[in-house]
């Protein structure tokens, strides 16, 4: 049972793909207002 092992892991890729997600919506919208 290797699960509680790669939880740590699994949350931060989890973390990571919603800032990266955050930054490209806030970049769209920046676009869009400026553009």
């Amino acid at each position: 049972m290797r699960l509680k092992q790669d939880l740590p892991y699994t949350r931060t890729l989890l973390v990571i793909s919603i800032l990266l997600l955050a930054v490209v919506a806030a970049v769209m919208l920046l676009v869009m207002y400026g553009g």
